[in-house]
């Protein structure tokens, strides 16, 4: 069985709330059935919405590391469950081998669940109710949700 990395800790709620849908959705009778996963909880990532909105410290080098550390760790692919950090998936897409010894791991930006099935056929993780919509659509989503949640309407 493939091992999933998973760069979380932005934030770490919606790191754990990933963590309880892929458990929920493994189709697993006892615990040797469920999905080989090594979490790596990163809450020190640079702020994904101040980068975008702000023009702040990017994200993209503390991910890059984050997905060193799960590559040492012998993950067979990254998922980021973090909608925000969709924004740089143009410039992660080109991440082929993040260190020389690498054989070929790829980050995966895009919706997780989904990316995780398309990697794994074998895991029968249940289709029923995931709704996809494309990356742009989702990360502005995903920032007004937020500015709603710090009452700050005007931004929403």
């Amino acid at each position: 069985m493939k091992t999933i990395g998973v760069i979380g800790g932005m934030g770490p709620k919606s790191t754990i709330d990933f963590l309880s849908k892929i458990i929920s959705l493994t189709p697993a009778k006892k615990d040797q059935e469920h999905l080989n996963m090594i979490v790596y909880m990163n809450p020190q990532i640079p702020d994904r919405t101040s980068a975008i909105i702000n023009n702040k410290e990017s994200p993209t080098k503390a991910l890059i590391e984050s997905a060193k550390l799960l590559q040492d760790a012998r993950v067979d692919f990254i998922v980021i469950p973090c909608v925000t950090a969709h924004f740089w998936f143009e410039y992660y897409k080109q991440v082929k081998d993040l260190t020389p010894e690498s054989s070929e791991i790829y980050i995966s930006l895009a919706n997780a669940l989904y990316q995780i099935r398309k990697f794994d056929e074998g895991i029968n993780i249940a289709k029923e109710g995931l709704l996809i919509t494309d990356d742009k659509t989702q990360m502005y989503h995903t920032i007004a949700i937020g500015n709603i949640g710090k009452g700050d309407f005007k931004e929403a």
